[in-house]
């Protein structure tokens, strides 16, 4: 293949993507269908499955570009205080997740396996986003406040977060949980105990 060649399929892909980004970001997984897709982008079905082979590589593509972004967003958080780091990075995955809410279904249906994914681009892509807080628990073994393995706790902040997360996107009570405070109680939690 030359160089020309490799630039239209890299073009060419870059264009099923961002069309894709479009219909999912318009209705959703259900949204997402190759026909559709292919009429879009003025291509036949075969030439979207000759770079993904199945919806489900389509969706774990568009997740995976936005998941870059709050991983980035996350590991740019600076604050020495661990206590205001942590909340900092609490506010911003959770923010993240309620403004862009259809990605954080497809991350969740990906996560439960209603979205049939190679496992290990799954675990990788589920863990993307908590990666980040694990600096927040090295600072604190650093500082003898923490055991070595801090596991347990990743689990429970992300558990935390994505219960957090459900509350705000439930219209019937969202509104009435004080995410600050319900934040600022658990990273107090977090910090303290070892």
């Amino acid at each position: 293949m030359n160089e020309r060649q490799k630039e239209h399929r890299a073009f060419l892909k870059n264009k099923i993507l961002e069309t894709a980004v479009k219909l999912f970001e318009s209705g959703g997984i259900e949204n997402i269908k190759m026909r559709k897709l292919a009429d879009k982008i003025k291509y036949s079905a075969t030439v979207i499955y000759s770079y993904f082979s199945n919806k489900e590589e389509l969706l774990y593509e568009i997740l995976r570009i936005k998941l870059d972004k709050i991983v980035y967003e996350l590991r740019h958080i600076e604050d020495d205080n661990e206590e205001k780091l942590l909340s900092e990075m609490i506010h911003t995955y959770v923010k993240f997740f309620v403004e862009n809410s259809e990605y954080y279904y497809l991350y969740t249906n990906i996560n439960l396996g209603k979205i049939n994914i190679d496992p290990i681009q799954r675990e990788s892509l589920i863990n993307a986003p908590i990666f980040p807080f694990g600096r927040v628990f090295d600072k604190l073994v650093m500082r003898g406040s923490k055991t070595d393995d801090y596991t347990d706790h990743l689990y429970l902040l992300w558990a935390f977060m994505n219960g957090l997360i459900e509350l705000k996107l439930n219209s019937d009570i969202g509104d009435t949980v004080n995410t600050d405070n319900a934040i600022e109680e658990f990273t107090k939690y977090i910090v303290s105990t070892g």
